[in-house]
């Protein structure tokens, strides 16, 4: 049974295609799945992936997710995240703060999730006297990433 069908049923077919990989993407926790990809290449002696962890924001539902770099063989990784990690908790700090000012319209759960879990792990990433040390050991990671 060969039916011709018009090309307008043709595009509304594929439009159900397109709008379920949007509905996939904005479902799915994509950035989270990707650091965690990048994790396990990095701990498995692949260092690449430290390019997209420096180089592109992390989002915050994905922060938890480098906790495990702080182990990390290679001293710059491990104080390079461990310093990421810093730095980014001060600011998680500050907008939970902010949100919390501003009421239960602008709470969010990851950002609360995220800094819930980064306060439980702080012996692990918490391991500078000063900020400008933290900033260095940032600094040297981002560069090395870049120059590799």
């Amino acid at each position: 049974m060969n039916r011709h069908y018009q090309f307008v049923w043709l595009v509304r077919r594929q439009l159900w295609v397109v709008a379920a990989c949007v509905y996939v993407l904005v479902v799915l926790p994509v950035d989270v799945l990707i650091h965690q990809y990048n994790v396990r290449q990095i701990l498995n002696d692949t260092p690449a992936p430290i390019v997209q962890i420096t180089g592109h924001p992390v989002d915050v539902e994905a922060l938890p997710v480098l906790l495990p770099l702080c182990e990390a063989q290679d001293e710059h990784t491990r104080t390079g995240i461990r310093a990421m990690l810093s730095q980014r908790f001060d600011q998680l700090r500050q907008e939970l703060s902010e949100s919390q000012e501003l009421g239960w319209t602008a709470w969010q759960y990851s950002l609360s999730e995220s800094y819930t879990e980064l306060l439980r792990e702080q012996p692990k990433w918490n391991t500078f006297s000063n900020d400008s040390e933290r900033d260095a050991a940032y600094k040297r990671l981002s560069t090395e990433a870049f120059n590799n």
